[in-house]
């Protein structure tokens, strides 16, 4: 999944999350979450997402010292 932030200023720090839905039939364990640089940071769910619920992985993104177009994963 890719998500734009558009246009933000230097130094704002930026949150989203990323809702989804357990679609399959056994509990999902969400090991781990990595961003591509330390402005990024994600979190993953500690507990297991049960069949037919919901979870989010959130990213807080942090644009200090970050002017022009970013690329970050």
């Amino acid at each position: 999944m890719i998500w734009n932030f558009g246009e933000i200023v230097e130094g704002d720090i930026i949150k989203k999350k990323f809702i989804f839905t357990n679609t399959g039939k056994a509990p999902l364990q969400i090991i781990g979450a990595e961003a591509s640089c330390g402005c990024a940071r994600p979190t993953a769910p500690f507990l297991d997402i049960a069949p037919g619920e919901s979870g989010e992985i959130g990213i807080t993104y942090n644009s200090v010292n970050k002017d022009g177009d970013q690329n970050q994963r």
